[in-house]
């Protein structure tokens, strides 16, 4: 049963994933980190697909603390580096890496944050 689980979770997930990319604005290439700096509030899915509120502040120098109550322990705190008018970041709590991608158009701002090995997806929007 649990194996089943993961399996029909990946379909889940990805279908998630689907589904808030249909609304989103074109991506925009990042080449500096300060256009990204502030206070972003949003969610994030989990591979399992379990869906958790989430907020994060990000400094002109690429570190950033993301706060998920949900997910332990809490907070997570990291580092991100533009390559190629993408964003690469790596968590310092939990080792990971991932990517973060700005989508800019029509009114709206929209950062996926993507993690490499799978595990997660965020989607934030500026914090009024």
């Amino acid at each position: 049963m649990r194996c089943a689980k993961r399996v029909l979770g990946l379909p889940l997930f990805a279908a998630l994933l689907l589904a808030g990319c249909a609304t989103l604005p074109p991506a925009k290439p990042v080449q500096d980190l300060k256009v990204l700096s502030g206070n972003w509030t949003g969610t994030v899915v989990t591979r399992g697909g379990g869906s958790h509120s989430a907020t994060m502040t990000i400094n002109d120098d690429g570190t950033y603390v993301a706060v998920v109550p949900t997910i332990p322990p809490g907070t997570f705190k990291g580092t991100a580096r533009v390559v190629g008018g993408k964003v690469q970041i790596k968590s310092e709590t939990t080792g990971r890496t991932g990517t973060w991608t700005l989508h800019e158009g029509d009114g709206q701002r929209v950062l996926i944050v993507i993690a490499d090995d799978g595990s997660s997806e965020s989607r934030y929007t500026p914090q009024r």
